[in-house]
């Protein structure tokens, strides 16, 4: 009798508070097509698939990092027909990838199921212009491959040019392979008009490039959240792979079968594996079997600006001491305040930013919770008479810039930054600080801040980036509260 083997738990796992799931549908309906999940795909789908109790998605990111060949995208594909054949809300997914064939691979995987399912190939669209059998709704060209159904819903396949997120959207849309994924662009904000959005990151461990930049900022959070629950969080997060310690040890079977959930089910074999072992060097063999890659040490630091550059930025007394933690009226008028909220919308915080005798300096004000009395609480900065503001700033296209109506409700007037002038103040601000030109307060929040901060791409020039590692919003506050001072 030959032994049942179960799989090996993911190493890190974080799901958010969530009250059900839709997944038990996707996996029946992926059954009826002929794709059964395995006991390990089953759990990751529920959790990837939770809704809360006002039925909407419990995470609005889900992260699924595994050695290749482990059924990633077995529980995309039924992920994808829920979403076409179940969903209320799924009008339109995309699928993306780093590679063309990976992608129009996927493409096949998917439409197979459906054509080879009589009561869903029925679904899809057809005025009778499909190329020979296929229905019309079925579109295989080159890089425009699709599917719709005659109810409008869609599931289009896209090749990420350049590694980059930007130009896709969709209720879904899917980054397979996003170990290459360097720029989501306007992606993410363009998803707050979506009803009900999800993005989803499929993966093995990324890779020794900066195109993989994204993905590591994504497996710092969900590994965190697997150490330290936070369930206000909207990422799941998933990944198997094996501990650190086998990479001294990497022909260890445990290794093998900890990383690799396919083991289990017979999908990946020691056989398979020795042939990889054999082929690839230790750090390959590391990284793309076992999921080992240097993740304790290589969390961007001091990558916008240096650390010494910063340090100069330290505004000093008139005898060269660093300025009193606790010294006030150090800025002068004109002063103005810049308002930013958290992506969790969390916590707000506000910078000011005005001249000093040596120059112009910011700092921050305040951090606290999003509420009531935190939005009291500047309303009265805003509107003290005794120290003048000259402009209360937010950016119109953030998060924060849902505040303003609140805002204005309590006397304060907003002026909002666009998105074009945000550009500008970015690049002149990190100039003024690369070059000593502004003195910034040290805080812990702003330390904190620009030691992690990151950069992406906008057109030509660049921002500052939200979904980076840490919390962006006390450096982009400075941005704008610097540029508040000339409105």
């Amino acid at each position: 009798m030959t032994a049942t083997l179960t799989a090996a738990p993911p190493r890190f796992r974080f799901v958010p508070l969530h009250a059900s799931t839709a997944a038990q549908d996707a996996i029946d309906l992926g059954e009826a097509a002929g794709l059964k999940l395995d006991d390990r795909q089953q759990d990751d789908l529920r959790a990837a698939m939770a809704r809360t109790a006002d039925d909407r998605w419990a995470a609005t990111e889900v992260a699924d990092v595994e050695p290749r060949q482990n059924g990633k995208g077995s529980k995309l594909e039924v992920r994808q027909l829920w979403g076409l054949f179940l969903s209320p809300h799924d009008i339109l997914q995309t699928h993306t990838a780093h590679r063309f064939d990976t992608c129009l691979d996927h493409f096949r995987r998917v439409r197979g199921l459906i054509e080879g399912t009589p009561e869903l190939l029925e679904l899809v669209k057809d005025n009778g212009r499909g190329v020979g059998d296929l229905p019309s709704g079925i579109k295989d060209s080159n890089g425009k491959e699709s599917i719709e159904l005659a109810n409008g819903r869609r599931l289009n396949f896209k090749a990420r040019s350049k590694g980059s997120g930007r130009g896709f959207s969709g209720d879904v849309v899917y980054f397979d392979e996003a170990f290459w994924l360097d720029d989501l662009g306007s992606l993410i904000p363009s998803l707050s008009a979506r009803r009900d959005p999800q993005i989803w990151y499929a993966s093995s461990a990324p890779l020794p490039r900066v195109e993989s930049d994204r993905l590591r900022a994504v497996v710092r959070r969900g590994r965190a959240l697997a150490i330290t629950p936070d369930l206000k969080s909207r990422l799941c997060y998933i990944e198997y792979s094996a501990d650190p310690k086998y990479a001294l040890d990497l022909d260890n079977p445990e290794a093998l079968f900890q990383a690799n959930p396919a083991m289990a089910s017979g999908r990946l074999t020691v056989e398979f594996a020795a042939v990889e072992r054999e082929a690839m060097s230790d750090e390959e063999y590391a990284r793309e079997r076992l999921g080992i890659f240097p993740d304790e040490d290589d969390e961007p630091q001091w990558l916008v600006v240096t650390e010494a550059q910063y340090q100069a930025c330290a505004p000093k007394l008139a005898d060269g001491t660093p300025l009193p933690a606790d010294a006030e009226g150090w800025l002068q008028a004109p002063v103005a305040l810049s308002i930013e909220l958290t992506q969790d919308r969390e916590t707000i915080t506000v910078v000011a930013a005005g001249q000093t005798d040596s120059g112009p300096g910011a700092q921050v004000l305040l951090r606290a919770p999003n509420n009531a009395d935190t939005l009291s609480a500047i309303a009265g900065l805003a509107n003290d008479s005794a120290r003048p503001i000259t402009a209360v700033v937010v950016d119109s296209g953030s998060q924060a810039g849902s505040l303003v109506p609140d805002l204005e409700a309590l006397d304060v007037t907003v002026v909002e930054c666009s998105t074009k002038e945000l550009v500008k103040a970015t690049g002149s601000t990190l100039d003024a600080i690369r070059t000593g030109g502004l003195l910034l307060r040290p805080s812990p929040e702003l330390d904190g801040s620009v030691a992690k901060a990151e950069l992406r791409k906008r057109g030509d020039s660049e921002l500052i980036d939200r979904w980076a590692a840490g919390d962006p919003t006390p450096f982009i506050g400075v941005v704008l509260a610097r540029w508040g001072m000339g409105q």
